[in-house]
């Protein structure tokens, strides 16, 4: 049979261990709430991230299409140009 002593000594330590366990649990609670707060960032970046490739995108569709309106106004432009000379060409051997 176990002494006064011992038994109270046999219930200081589950009582340590039973606030060991408590601590570890409430750090492991912190640490989950962290996770789950860092995992909420990685997805808001995430659609961040999906957000601008999708501006990226159209910056560069318009971009091309700039570029295009550009080389046909320049066609555009020659083709006049080409026009007027030879109007002035006509106008020249008119006189």
């Amino acid at each position: 049979m176990k002494t006064l002593e011992e038994q109270h000594q046999a219930v200081q330590e589950r009582n340590r261990s039973t606030n060991e366990l408590a601590e570890l649990k409430d750090h492991m609670d912190i640490k989950d709430r962290k996770i789950n707060v860092l995992q909420r960032k990685i997805e808001n970046l995430e659609d961040l991230l999906k957000e601008k490739d999708n501006q990226v995108d159209m910056a560069r569709a318009r971009l091309s299409a700039m570029q295009a309106h550009h080389c046909s106004s320049e066609g555009a432009l020659t083709s006049l140009e080409e026009a007027i000379g030879d109007k002035e060409k006509q106008m020249q051997q008119l006189r």
